[in-house]
């Protein structure tokens, strides 16, 4: 009974730190922001993207906008997402920015690689606002 216990609890703490420490990398971040997109989870999708408004309520609809796009967007690819492959991960000398090479795999066996951007801020990896890049990082 006691070792169950320990293990539950351990079990609780890897999870929060996992989650805590997802977007602490490029690749990182990548890898959340996608198994969000997978597990079809759009408002979480978001909390690895940056938007570059301080108001409340115009952050409130930018979420609700990106959630939108993210959406159509996996919807449009028709095909069912299976895993990511990370190939490379650069980040600049100036640590602000890198970026994430990766290949997409479907459940059918095909695959697409991707080229992603991201944002350092206060130590932690984004996704650029999609309605600032139109899309460009959304084409999967």
């Amino acid at each position: 009974m006691r070792k169950t216990l320990h293990f539950i609890l351990l079990i609780a703490v890897v999870a929060v730190i996992a989650t805590a420490c997802d977007n602490q990398s490029p690749s990182g971040t990548v890898t959340a922001w996608f198994n969000s997109l997978k597990n079809k989870d759009y408002d979480k999708a978001t909390e690895y993207t940056l938007f570059d408004t301080q108001d409340e309520a115009e952050l409130k609809e930018r979420r609700i906008q990106a959630a939108s796009l993210y959406r159509a967007a996996t919807e449009k690819w028709d095909k069912t997402l299976g895993d990511i492959s990370i190939l490379d991960e650069q980040i600049a000398p100036d640590g602000k920015t890198a970026t994430v090479r990766f290949k997409v795999e479907y459940a059918n066996g095909g695959e697409d690689p991707v080229i992603l951007e991201l944002v350092n801020k206060d130590g932690r990896w984004y996704l650029p606002d999609p309605l600032q890049s139109k899309g460009e990082n959304l084409a999967l």
